[in-house]
């Protein structure tokens, strides 16, 4: 499982469609 990072000082899982970084921001995988 790959780990991609998001506007937030945590990792997000690319297996989800996005993930609820510490800032509250949503990230998607664009790729």
């Amino acid at each position: 499982m790959e780990l991609i990072f998001s506007p937030g000082p945590h990792l997000c899982s690319r297996a989800r469609d996005g993930c609820s970084s510490l800032l509250g921001i949503w990230t998607q995988n664009a790729e």
